[in-house]
């Protein structure tokens, strides 16, 4: 029978041909990867190995744009139906997606680099939003919506030094761990890894696991197929197709599936305004998470910032 450290030097062995740490070069090239050169033998990558995969591939991805988005929610065990819309990322903080059900529009979430917004048709007609720096600080979330989180689901995060992060070999999986705070708590971060050779629509990064101090699970999402995609350049971008995101606590649950997607598409700074600028509808409440109602003095009403109103 294979013994432990047999099995591990195996694992480590197929991470280090992902990263061409094997002189593996013509499987790199075919898939649209380089190969980087490994700071020491190791039986599992080291911290520095997998950030400097996981940057690599990132930078690859400076926008992805969704013009067929379908969106299946399951809410505390009850399966909602299928919203479709369209999404469009853009680094570091430029969010925006949008969802009709029936032609009625459902969902809006969106941010930039001041402030993020959510709204949600089910439930009070209520559009909140809340500076980047309040929720550093703590604010109480009706929904569990940052778009940050969702960024990273989608590739488009980088990574800090390595030192900050330590690797776990779990069965088949690899995970890169980092010690970190949210809102001021202690947090463990968690991207895992096949552990073995794959390609598309395999995925090689098959997730990414927020814990709390205890160990419970805060949010998940697990990438279940990627497409690959050449740019301008030649060189070939991984994206998700399928992206289950998952909020135990709150018993929420989002696949989104991707199609009609572009990457890196250039937008122009008029469309950049409207698309990310948080939204002017003259019926719905504006709330701030950190302050309360956003209340305009002049005419005692919800103050509007600006966009598209959505229909009924």
């Amino acid at each position: 029978m294979e013994s432990k450290t047999v099995r591990v030097g195996l694992i480590g062995l197929s991470l280090m041909v992902l990263l061409g740490n094997v002189g593996c070069s013509s499987w790199g090239k075919r898939q649209g990867f380089e190969p980087v050169v490994p700071s020491a033998p190791v039986d599992a990558p080291s911290s520095a190995d997998l950030v400097r995969y996981l940057n690599r591939e990132s930078k690859k991805l400076q926008a992805i744009t969704c013009q067929d988005l379908d969106i299946d929610v399951k809410d505390k065990g009850i399966l909602v139906p299928t919203v479709r819309g369209n999404m469009i990322c853009q680094k570091p903080r430029n969010f925006r997606l949008t969802g009709k059900a029936a032609g009625s529009p459902q969902i809006d979430f969106g941010s930039n680099d001041e402030q993020f917004w959510f709204w949600v048709k089910q439930g009070a007609p209520v559009l909140f939003h809340c500076n980047y720096s309040d929720f550093e600080k703590g604010v109480n979330m009706p929904f569990p919506f940052q778009p940050e989180w969702v960024v990273q689901a989608l590739g488009m995060s980088e990574y800090s030094d390595p030192a900050n992060y330590q690797v776990e070999v779990k069965g088949n999986q690899i995970e890169l761990i980092e010690n970190s705070t949210v809102q001021g708590k202690p947090v463990r971060k968690i991207t895992r890894f096949n552990s073995a050779i794959v390609a598309p629509p395999t995925p090689q990064i098959t997730g990414y696991v927020m814990l709390d101090a205890n160990g419970k699970t805060l949010c998940a999402a697990s990438v279940k197929e990627v497409r690959q995609m050449q740019l301008p350049n030649g060189e070939w971008a991984i994206y998700p197709r399928k992206v289950q995101l998952e909020w135990p606590i709150e018993q929420m649950r989002l696949e989104l599936t991707l199609d009609k997607v572009s990457l890196n598409q250039a937008i122009g700074q008029e469309q950049t305004t409207r698309l990310f600028t948080r939204p002017n509808w003259p019926n719905i409440e504006n709330y701030d998470l950190a302050r309360g109602r956003t209340i305009n003095p002049t005419a005692n009403r919800i103050q509007r910032t600006g966009g598209y109103a959505p229909q009924p």
